[in-house]
């Protein structure tokens, strides 16, 4: 969801750390067991993994962590289809801009909003983050609090794409401009303490920052 510019930044950024990055590449196959044509030079197979790359064929792996990004919930797809209307890209529930879902033939459900991962603003293409749904949950509650939910139609604004890319950096999109580096990193730390839910929470976290500072993180082995 990055420019290029910020893209290009964080490509280059994890490739100074040594992490080869591969884009345009697809899985076909993850399975338990050395690759064929590494067979004869690895000793103890037990813990390895074969992937199998379209593009590349058969590659050895120690460890595998998948990230495919969001699914719909199963029940939307099996019991709602024929009740609602689906996007055709995400088959998330579509609703207009008061929240309400819409039916297959186009008319609104009064009284049935929907929102978050499993929602899709009509003629939109927003994001599946956390302020999206946010924005949508305050602006909903506030509407249905006061009783005019027909005096106006959520509009979503856009306060800023934050990632993480390690060792104290971090980037940041805005309808203001692009900020890359440790600047971008203060100030997604403190866009995430602002966002906490409570009092508590604020506190605690920078204390678990702090300890994660002086000893490193705490790594489980499964």
């Amino acid at each position: 969801m990055f420019d290029e510019k910020l893209g290009n930044y964080a490509l280059n950024h994890f490739k100074r750390r040594g992490i080869d990055i591969r884009t345009s590449h697809h899985v076909k196959e993850l399975r338990a067991g050395v690759p064929s044509h590494m067979k004869s030079s690895v000793r103890d197979e037990a813990g390895c993994y074969t992937l199998d790359l379209k593009e590349e064929g058969e590659v050895g792996v120690g460890m595998c962590v998948w990230s495919t990004g969001l699914m719909m919930n199963p029940f939307v797809e099996k019991h709602l289809q024929d009740k609602v209307a689906l996007h055709e890209k995400t088959h998330g529930i579509v609703t207009d801009d008061r929240l309400r879902a819409k039916r297959p033939d186009g008319s609104v459900m009064e009284n049935v909003h929907a929102l978050g991962d499993c929602a899709v603003l009509e003629g939109t293409a927003y994001p599946a983050t956390a302020q999206v749904a946010s924005q949508k949950a305050n602006w909903l509650a506030k509407r249905l609090n006061k009783g005019d939910l027909e005096s106006q139609g959520f509009t979503y604004k856009n306060l800023g794409v934050m990632a993480y890319v390690g060792n104290w950096n971090a980037i940041m999109q805005t309808d203001g401009g692009d900020v890359s580096g440790r600047v971008a990193w203060f100030i997604w730390r403190g866009a995430y303490l602002a966002k906490s839910v409570s009092w508590r929470n604020r506190i605690l976290i920078p204390v678990y920052w702090f300890v994660n500072w002086v000893f490193g993180r705490d790594i489980s082995r499964f």
